[in-house]
């Protein structure tokens, strides 16, 4: 009986060991401290770039952008500039990526470094790769990086480095030795702050070359000192920033519509590229402090390599980076179109009540092409379509809708002269409209005895047998009704239907078109968006999908009706033609 109470007393006390080897083997110390690789898991998760921003935007930006400029580049380009967060998040090779790095964790007590370990990340999870942290029960504040120099409790943070440097920060730990299991987790962020330039175009064009760089040598943060205790960021150095970026080629015409479609409709047809790498910056940087300049490449006929153009990264609001903060830089370059002003003189669209300048006080400043500072903005009434000629398209066509071109019995020819043999019917074929894109002689049809076959009808005189050479001669009238004052030359200056020659100039100076043939069609590629979007910066609806009259006689073998030719704006592209329908009328004047 003894025995066996001896025996049994002997193996609770070996069970009581065991427990207390197991306890002992989790603590790992006698004397109570932790063995935090056995005691606590160290939770990893990297954030991706703006996790933690809020996405919101103004009444007059769209959601995601930061701010907007419009900046003239001076060679009849200009550029709108806009900052938005970039909301590209990382795929699992780029977070793989960053897993595989060597990573440091210290422990902090107060400003005093406790504990320093190393060690990997794996399925979201450190571990320590040498001897493990061993820690007395207390409260902690631990640190997880990767990529920095530390010296003591700062470190070094360069800008050649923010690719990579992150730190994450878990404050107000507890641990204590009776616990048996217990959670950190890390949240690591990028230390810096990185961009992509984005550049849109609204025609094709190719690569182009450029360079970013800050606008001095003390305008961009070079390195500064991290104390992560302190969580602060001070003694920043500044230097010079240089470096290239390639945008690629862009260079298929979207041709859009080409067989018409919803009349008044329109398509924003544009030309993105994106650098293919980000720039990285060091918290604070301030974008206006760098500036775009392009070396190479072609677009609006305006040749970066004869003439580079820079342009500072200047968007109001100021937008000043923030560390894991990722930005998108928008370059939208669009052609500075030439205006026919109310006056009688040519000007941009700084020059009229919808410049894009500003005084300090934020109202409007109207600046001349010689940059003089006007009192009063001028009112643009047409878009220039050839300085040599001295030629303007009205920037509205005529009220009223469509209009009917001849309302009397068939005549043939009507015109002093004629194009096509009436061997084929309805409208030119591509020879035959190449000699009609030469006819310049709107006016004389329009307004002189000699343009008309019988050698004695001034069409513009015509209200009712010619409506659209009426409707055309007479829109100085019309400004004028609505409220336009017209003084100069524009006072008396005679309007008139424009032939298919002048309308093709139109196309040249609105489009950029350069007579390449679209794919369909009597069709030349078109760039509709650059032209529609200065419309709207006037204030004016862009026409969309819109036939126009043109004063040019097409004989064809139908017969029957009098036919000219008539011009079609369609999406990427303008198809000339030949019509006896009603359509629309946009005059044009001679200044």
């Amino acid at each position: 009986m003894k025995i066996t109470k001896i025996t049994r007393l002997a193996a609770m006390a070996a069970a009581v060991l065991a427990l207390s080897a197991c306890h002992n083997e989790l603590d790992n110390q006698a004397d109570d401290k932790v063995n935090t690789a056995k005691q606590i898991t160290f939770k990893v998760n990297f954030e991706d770039y703006n996790a933690d921003e809020e996405v919101q935007g103004t009444r007059t930006l769209a959601p995601d952008t930061l701010s907007k400029q419009v900046i003239d580049l001076d060679n009849n380009l200009l550029a709108e500039v806009s900052i938005q967060r970039d909301t590209t998040k990382a795929d699992n090779t780029t977070t793989r990526a960053l897993s595989n790095g060597t990573y440091t964790m210290l422990a902090y007590q107060g400003s005093t470094l406790k504990a320093e370990v190393t060690g990997t990340v794996n399925n979201g999870e450190f571990y320590v790769t040498g001897n493990p942290m061993v820690l007395a029960p207390g409260t902690y504040d631990f640190v997880l990086y990767s990529d920095l120099t530390r010296s003591g409790n700062t470190f070094i943070v360069d800008r050649s480095n923010m690719s990579n440097a992150q730190i994450g920060r878990t404050t107000g730990v507890v641990i204590t030795s009776q616990l048996e299991t217990q959670e950190v987790v890390f949240n690591l962020k990028h230390l810096g702050a990185r961009m992509k330039i984005k550049l849109t175009g609204y025609m094709p064009y190719p690569a182009m070359s450029a360079t970013l760089s800050s606008v001095n040598a003390t305008s961009v943060p070079n390195q500064v000192v991290y104390d992560a205790v302190a969580d602060s960021w001070t003694g920043y150095t500044h230097a010079a920033l240089s470096e290239n970026c390639t945008f690629p080629a862009n260079n298929t015409w979207v041709e859009g519509n080409m067989h018409g479609g919803v009349e008044g409709a329109y398509q924003d047809i544009n030309y993105p590229s994106l650098t293919n790498d980000y720039f990285y910056f060091l918290p604070t940087t301030d974008a206006s402090k760098l500036e775009l300049t392009f070396h190479s490449g072609k677009i609006y006929r305006a040749d970066f390599a004869n003439h580079n153009a820079s342009l500072t990264l200047a968007p109001n609001p100021a937008v000043v980076m923030q560390n894991n903060g990722s930005y998108i830089i928008n370059v939208k370059l669009r052609p500075n179109y030439l205006y026919l002003m109310n006056d009688g003189s040519t000007d941009f669209i700084n020059a009229t009540q919808y410049t894009r300048l500003r005084k300090s006080d934020g109202t409007p400043l109207y600046r001349d092409k010689l940059g003089h500072v006007l009192a009063s903005p001028k009112v643009p009434i047409g878009l220039v379509v050839s300085q040599s000629r001295r030629l303007a398209a009205a920037l509205n066509e005529v009220a009223g809708g469509r209009i009917e071109l001849y309302t009397g019995p068939y005549i043939h020819p009507f015109n002093y002269k004629y194009y096509g043999d009436g061997t084929h019917a309805f409208w030119p074929n591509w020879s035959e409209l190449a000699a009609m894109i030469q006819d310049m002689d709107g006016y004389r049809y329009t307004w002189e005895a000699s343009g008309s076959a019988d050698g004695t009808t001034i069409k513009a005189n015509q209200p009712t047998l010619y409506p659209a050479f009426y409707r055309a001669a007479h829109y100085r009238e019309e400004l004028q009704n609505s409220g336009v004052t017209l003084t100069g030359t524009m006072a008396t200056a005679n309007w008139y239907l424009p032939s298919t020659g002048e309308m093709y100039l139109f196309a040249v100076a609105s489009g950029f078109s350069d007579g390449t043939q679209a794919s369909e069609g009597t069709n030349y590629k078109w760039a509709s968006s650059a032209f529609y979007l200065d419309l709207i910066d006037l204030g004016i609806t862009p026409p969309g999908i819109h036939g126009y009259w043109t004063s040019t006689e097409f004989f064809e073998s139908f017969g029957g009706k009098v036919r000219c030719g008539d011009v079609w704006f369609l999406d990427g592209n303008i198809a000339f033609s030949a019509s006896n329908y009603r359509t629309w009328v946009r005059p044009f004047v001679k200044f």
